[in-house]
């Protein structure tokens, strides 16, 4: 919370905010911080049921372990290019 209200002074000016301009702009921070990590709570909630399934973790195991290898052959070739 503390981190996202740092960024507040480099677009509003608090010498001529109020003590109720920042109460609502706290208010704001706060829900504005609490929707995103209850949308990430209930997405990871409903990510643990695919877990679940071990053909689903399977896939999902080779898909990452391919992309790691693909961006891996990017990087070398990509090296040696320059």
């Amino acid at each position: 919370m503390l981190f996202y209200l740092g960024f507040i002074p480099a677009f509003l000016d608090l010498s001529a905010a109020s003590v109720v301009d920042t109460v609502v702009i706290i208010v704001i921070a706060a829900l504005a911080v609490t929707g995103a990590k209850l949308v990430y709570a209930v997405l990871a909630s409903r990510a643990r049921h695919l877990f679940v399934n071990t053909r689903v973790f399977h896939a999902i195991r080779i898909i990452a372990g391919s992309l790691m290898i693909g961006v891996g052959i990017y990087l070398v070739v990509g090296a040696r290019a320059h």
